[in-house]
């Protein structure tokens, strides 16, 4: 249970940063610059933590098997199919 709950925070911290954009795209779009702050914040502990060589970017296939990873391994966790909120 514990390599499960491990690899479903790492395919949930890959996908959460993958979908997060520039600094500048949540300024242009009128975000406070203390959640800007905080968002980097949490993008640089992810770099720390697996190395920015393996944050992406991503082709279509290989967002679809980190997608695909992340979904089977919440639905072994009890979520619904699908499950991909981050």
């Amino acid at each position: 249970m514990k390599k499960i709950l491990k690899a479903e925070e790492e395919f949930y911290l890959k996908v959460w940063y993958g979908r997060k954009g520039t600094a500048e795209f949540y300024r242009s779009n009128g975000a406070p610059e203390e959640i800007v702050q905080g968002m980097l914040k949490a993008k640089k502990e992810v770099e720390e933590r697996f190395g920015k060589e393996n944050l992406g970017p991503w082709n279509d296939f290989e967002w679809g098997m980190l997608s695909g990873k992340l979904s089977a391994l919440r639905w072994v966790l009890g979520d619904d199919w699908d499950m991909l909120d981050t």
